[in-house]
């Protein structure tokens, strides 16, 4: 009986040892990121945390559907579908799951920006898109930077913002400082709270000074703006820095409505998960996100119209 009953404990003994393998090994198998399922739950949980519009019932059923999809798949492909589809609900139209970039910083065609005057007295900044891949932040910033300092006679400036997706807004703004006066330029409205970001503190982050005496005479010269249907994310952050200053206007059409910042979150398979978490919001108060940005002048020759306004604001002097 005694030998009997030491007998079924080590029986008892190695069954549960057993079957707390199977269970630890499943569960390491669900939460190891690198498994499908794994890669799905992780992705769900960043979103959850961080994604503009990760709550309410929208995205619990959202959440819920991918977390049921996970539990059959094989593949990380199918993750990818999983994930996406969960994305665009916890993000928005902004919010992406990028695959790994596999080609030389050379073969990304990134333009760089450019300084010239359309007549002798307004100075015209283009400013493309900027990922820093084949253009540095550095090129890119003291490009237009040192074009704005250098030529301090200057009576007035064209912005030209057509054709800019997005990118870094860093670069982009630190290159515009010495136009934009002290204090918040934007600030970006989360899910518990607003972040206000000042020119101060671009400067900062970009190494450049503070503005003096000689940049504060600037911002009161006119300032126009042209904006595109591709005008879009760090291209409409840069737009509504000038928004609300009485010396600037904008020219052109609709911009595309990302107006919101995103966040980008390195997945174990080399993806990046691009996830929107806050919404635009101008000196003025206004919100942006997802509708386009109306120009004070819709034209289809926004170039001659901000020529003309700038040389009519001047004129009014």
């Amino acid at each position: 009986m005694e030998a009997g009953f030491r007998n079924f404990s080590k029986a008892f003994v190695f069954v549960s040892s057993f079957c707390l393998s199977l269970v630890l090994t499943g569960c390491t198998f669900l939460s190891n990121p690198k498994s499908p399922q794994g890669y799905v739950r992780h992705c769900i949980r960043i979103m959850e945390k961080n994604g503009l519009y990760a709550k309410g019932e929208e995205w619990d059923a959202a959440k819920a559907i991918a977390l049921g999809q996970a539990k059959g798949i094989t593949t990380l492909d199918e993750a990818h579908d999983i994930v996406n589809e969960a994305l665009h609900v916890c993000g928005g139209k902004h919010s992406t799951l990028r695959p790994p970039y596999k080609g030389a910083q050379k073969d990304y065609p990134e333009e760089a920006p450019e300084a010239t005057f359309r007549d002798d007295s307004i100075l015209y900044l283009r400013l493309p898109e900027h990922l820093g891949v084949s253009v540095s932040d550095s090129l890119y910033k003291y490009t237009l930077y040192n074009a704005i300092c250098r030529h301090s006679d200057a009576k007035g400036y064209i912005i030209d913002l057509r054709g800019n997706t997005g990118g870094n807004m860093y670069p982009m703004l630190a290159a515009l400082s010495p136009l934009i006066p002290d204090g918040a330029c934007i600030s970006f409205q989360q899910r518990q709270q607003t972040v206000p970001i000042s020119i101060e503190y671009i400067r900062k982050s970009e190494s450049l000074p503070l503005a003096g005496e000689q940049e504060r005479a600037l911002q009161k010269r006119p300032v126009a703006l042209l904006t595109d249907s591709l005008t879009a994310s760090s291209g409409e952050a840069t737009l509504l820095a000038f928004r609300g200053l009485g010396n600037a206007r904008t020219f052109g059409c609709p911009t595309a409505g990302y107006a919101s910042a995103n966040v980008p979150y390195t997945l174990p398979d080399g993806y990046t998960l691009v996830l929107t978490t806050s919404r635009d919001v101008a000196r003025t108060g206004e919100i942006f996100c997802d509708d386009p940005i109306r120009p004070d002048v819709e034209t289809d020759t926004p170039l001659a119209s901000a020529l003309a306004w700038i040389r009519s604001f001047l004129n009014a002097l």
